[in-house]
């Protein structure tokens, strides 16, 4: 859901958690301002400048220390190379019963703890009264959340988005992907080397990370046992000198389901598996997006003033902003079809904004007003953050209004402990010939404001969502309902492989004085799209 950055606040967890959640709910229209809400976040952990004047918001687990920690404690040992000693380290954790973590703060005390059994993909987590159990084979897990005294039954998500991944698989894959699970950051410089401590002989792996185009670094060190192969502890150094902790043990059993984590037994189920019905609906929206034609296109917003030429080639993606060239105002044509942006389109300067070439997200801006009178066009541009994406046949798309197959096909996440998915197959309301999905906060205190979002769905016409309303919040305490953001497909289209999208959308929101726009599609997808637009520029 949308959400309007909080003042800050005694609670430490929610907001980055907020975050997270909507970059990996993208059926939610994120907001233009999440990346950099969230690369902020990062900044502030790290103890980074900041030219942002926004307040230190709220941490994951009591400090951005201990956040970082967590998330990369667990998946240190993917990180480092030469791979043939990575396929060592990987055999013998594939050897293993079980693996155990603890996870450490700067103080000491312990925070959270992990299971993971390789030989049957049971993925146990406990973080204070919060506990999750995971099962591979049965692709589902249970939560048990203690402030309601109740366990959900959960579908798993293979789809992920890139940084909330299972971080114990990492672990056994042999070629040792370098990929770190929060975004903006990468690695910079990795050394290896032998100690003795404690009359034993370690590996010490020691990466250097920064943020994307900053200057102030964070150190990891993770240690392998020379004897065994295994990885025995994690070491991440806040630039303040605290340090978090993930210390590794084996163990011959581990837990046999949630009960065994501490869990009442007499705990309340609530399942939330998707019927027949829900699996439906999920994979026609899924085929709508994932199975789109490759396509060179323009989106113009109406206005003369906003035009951005999109790409798509597979996973692969890419968004550039055009430039009027020292053209008068309006410096685009607010009735342009098809052909004449095909004729047309090189008399402008286009700058990019963002790039995807199927593995990450590569954003840039300006160096300077590219508007300015006098600017160079196009103006120079300047990394400012990367973002990996999940490796999987549906990736995480962070630009999902840009991009027509993902309007009319959103990503509507799964059910979870705090949302419920319902379908009218005959709605009251709504376009003609639709079945209405909604996505309930379950939680909402709001009366008869208990819908994350409404999606009304053409089955006829690949699930196109005729219409879909997003309720956005005003990120205070309470969650209140600040407006609904409603997205109306006016024009339809059908691609070369037979997959409906829209070529004019109107978006408008409830509250007055918020304005209305309409949005046109026009995709060329009788063009040379090569692999090179798609590399991250020099």
């Amino acid at each position: 859901m949308n959400r309007a950055t909080p003042n800050q606040t005694d609670d430490s967890e929610e907001f980055i958690r907020d975050l997270l959640h909507e970059a990996g709910d993208p059926a939610v229209t994120p907001r233009p301002e999440h990346v950099a809400d969230l690369r902020a976040l990062i900044l502030d952990s790290l103890g980074a400048p900041r030219c942002n004047t926004r307040k230190r918001s709220r941490l994951l687990i009591g400090s951005g220390l201990a956040a970082l920690a967590l998330a990369a404690s667990v998946l240190a040992v993917v990180l480092f190379r030469p791979e043939n000693a990575w396929a060592q380290v990987a055999q013998a954790l594939q050897r293993q019963a079980w693996v155990h973590t603890r996870s450490l703060g700067p103080d000491g005390k312990q925070y959270g703890e992990g299971w993971f059994s390789p030989k049957t993909g049971v993925v146990a987590v406990r973080h204070g009264p919060n506990v999750e159990y995971h099962d591979d084979a049965l692709r589902t897990f249970v939560k048990y959340v203690p402030d309601e005294g109740v366990i959900y039954r959960l579908p798993e998500r293979p789809e992920a988005w890139a940084h909330d991944p299972d971080p114990f698989w990492g672990l056994l894959d042999a070629k040792g992907p370098i990929k770190l699970p929060f975004p903006g950051m990468e690695v910079t410089a990795q050394s290896r080397r032998e100690v003795v401590e404690g009359g034993r002989t370690w590996n010490d792996i020691e990466l250097t990370l920064r943020v994307v185009a900053g200057d102030r670094v964070q150190h990891m060190r993770f240690r392998i046992d020379l004897r065994t192969g295994l990885p025995h502890s994690c070491v991440f150094g806040g630039i303040e000198g605290a340090k978090g902790m993930t210390l590794y043990d084996y163990p011959d059993h581990g837990p046999a389901d949630i009960y065994d984590l501490g869990v009442p037994r007499g705990a309340k189920v609530v399942d939330r598996m998707p019927g027949d019905d829900l699996s439906r609906v999920l994979a026609g929206l899924k085929a709508g997006r994932v199975r789109f034609d490759d396509y060179r296109g323009i989106e113009d917003w109406g206005t003369g003033s906003i035009v951005n030429r999109i790409w798509r080639k597979g996973r692969k993606w890419r968004s550039e902003t055009l430039l009027p060239k020292g053209k008068a105002y309006p410096w685009f044509p607010r009735d342009a079809d098809a052909a004449w942006w095909k004729a047309h389109q090189n008399d402008y300067a286009f700058m990019v904004g963002a790039i995807c070439d199927g593995e990450k997200v590569y954003y840039y801006r300006a160096e300077g007003n590219p508007f300015a009178p006098g600017a160079k066009q196009p103006p120079p541009v300047k990394l400012s953050m990367t973002q990996a994406i999940n490796p999987s046949d549906d990736p995480f798309m962070p630009w999902t209004q840009s991009f027509p197959e993902h309007i009319s096909h959103p990503d509507v996440y799964q059910p979870s402990d705090d949302r419920n998915f319902l379908v009218d197959p005959k709605p009251a309301d709504g376009p003609p010939g639709t079945i209405l999905l909604r996505v309930r906060n379950t939680r909402s205190t709001e009366p008869g404001q208990s819908d994350f979002y409404k999606l009304w769905l053409d089955s006829e016409k690949s699930y196109v969502a005729m219409r879909s309303e997003t309720s956005v919040f005003d990120g205070g305490k309470g969650q209140k309902l600040a407006f609904i953001d409603t997205m109306t497909i006016e024009q339809l289209a059908r691609s070369p492989g037979g997959v409906w999208y829209p070529t004019r959308v109107r978006r408008k929101a409830s509250t007055p004085g918020l304005g209305e726009e309409v949005w046109t599609f026009l995709l060329d997808f009788d063009v040379a799209i090569p692999d090179e637009l798609f590399r991250p520029l020099k």
